[in-house]
């Protein structure tokens, strides 16, 4: 089933989760960066069945590579705050609306 929201609106649902996140891990709370990061997770699952279901197959490559990292961070082979950061930057210049937005992380 295709989601009702927007594209745009998908990927900025993601972004604040991990926004979230990030707070988190700046406090060192590792079960609320974990919590944060599990809702990303399933926000990036259904954002890709929609972008597949819209033709959107590229969309879907590089969320499924955001997906790979958020794994990484989650299992702790990553926990780099920066690379987080850039992580998130990526997302959001995977559309033009979402791009054009310049928000501070």
């Amino acid at each position: 089933m295709t989601s009702l929201l927007p594209m745009d609106k998908q990927i900025l649902n993601i972004a604040s989760e991990l926004c979230r996140a990030k707070k988190w891990l700046m406090e060192n709370n590792e079960p609320l960066v974990k919590s944060s990061l599990e809702r990303a997770y399933d926000l990036v699952d259904l954002t890709v069945v929609s972008a597949c279901e819209k033709g959107r197959h590229h969309l879907s490559r590089e969320l499924l590579r955001m997906r790979e990292f958020l794994g990484e961070f989650y299992c702790g082979y990553e926990k780099d705050a920066g690379t987080f950061l850039l992580s998130t930057k990526n997302l959001l210049d995977l559309t033009p609306s979402t791009h054009e937005l310049h928000l501070e992380l």
